[in-house]
């Protein structure tokens, strides 16, 4: 599950220009929203870090925090996630988006994902 609940957005004020992979950010004086991906998409410490596997080693990640600021409904929350998708796959054997429209995203910093899924399920 560590593939579905990497860390992938963050938001930070840049004081000065930045060195980031292989371009230089400019200093921004306004609040600058930033889809970087970078803590759990390493490839020192993922292998295909970018590839969505659901199979993946289990790896220490950075989804759920660290230290004293884990969430204490992470193992819950990884546990139904299996579970849910494990009944979903055993059920079904083939499923297929509804149409080819561009999935709507949800303006939030938070949370990521989309708002809407339409999907066709064939019964196994």
């Amino acid at each position: 599950m560590s593939s579905a609940t990497r860390c992938s957005r963050c938001s930070r004020t840049p004081r000065r220009s930045r060195r980031c992979a292989p371009t230089r950010r400019a200093c921004r004086r306004r609040w600058r929203r930033s889809y970087a991906s970078p803590p759990n998409r390493d490839e020192a410490v993922f292998e295909h870090a970018d590839v969505f596997d659901i199979g993946r080693e289990q790896k220490p990640d950075v989804a759920f925090g660290f230290g004293p600021h884990y969430c204490l409904g992470a193992s819950l929350a990884t546990l139904e996630a299996e579970v849910a998708l494990r009944v979903l796959l055993a059920r079904t054997r083939r499923f297929r988006r509804v149409d080819d429209a561009p999935l709507p995203i949800p303006p939030s910093i938070v949370f990521r994902g989309v708002t809407r899924l339409p999907v066709v399920l064939e019964p196994a």
